[in-house]
């Protein structure tokens, strides 16, 4: 009886001990999968963030009160701030345009995206910008309150060219509908009135 339950006893505490391994060891397995997990998502955003610091367009992360959150190297230039970047959007002088705040703001409350969005602004070069900005809800890793990614696209120099197409162009279409005019009206009049029909159009 005695030696039965000193039996029973060491089978207790070598399955408790066996158990308590067991527990030991899976612990010690989710643990290495989580710092795994960890390891791969924060390698992740690095690749992420160089990605982002190497593109040429302006790229910035705002918060629900369009505070600023990050930037990367090209906006920063563009609108000549000193890195780490802090305040908000609506702080920058380029970023006056009531209009676009609403819009900013839409999509961050209402999760909207905002498309093309033209607007000009005063740079950091004191240059008059024609940009484009555009702007799509994000949700962070580690925080659950609202982001939206936003872009800038500089469209100064297509506009500058679009404005010099035009100019060329105004003489020259005025240029073209007289002359088409004029040999119209010079096949029109095969008779002795061609001379008096273009003395007209020469007024």
């Amino acid at each position: 009886s005695v030696r039965f339950g000193r039996w029973v006893t060491g089978v207790t505490a070598l399955a408790q001990i066996l158990l308590l391994g067991g527990l030991i060891v899976l612990s010690e397995r989710q643990m290495r999968r989580r710092v795994t997990a960890e390891t791969d998502t924060r390698h992740a955003i690095e690749r992420a963030r160089l990605i982002v610091e190497t593109v040429r367009e302006p790229i910035a992360v705002i918060a629900a009160d369009l505070g600023l959150l990050h930037v990367n190297r090209a906006f920063a230039q563009f609108y000549g701030l000193a890195r780490p970047v802090t305040g908000r959007l609506d702080e920058i002088p380029a970023w006056n345009d009531q209009g676009l705040h609403q819009r900013l703001k839409d999509v961050l409350t209402m999760q909207r995206e905002l498309w093309d969005y033209e607007t000009v602004q005063r740079t950091a070069d004191e240059t008059t910008r024609n940009v484009v900005v555009s702007a799509r809800p994000m949700k962070l890793p580690d925080s659950a309150d609202a982001t939206a990614l936003l872009t800038v696209s500089d469209l100064t120099a297509r506009k500058k060219g679009e404005e010099q197409v035009l100019e060329l162009n105004r003489p020259l279409s005025g240029t073209v509908a007289r002359a088409t005019g004029k040999n119209w009206l010079r096949g029109a009049t095969s008779d002795g009135r061609e001379k008096f029909v273009l003395d007209l159009l020469s007024l």
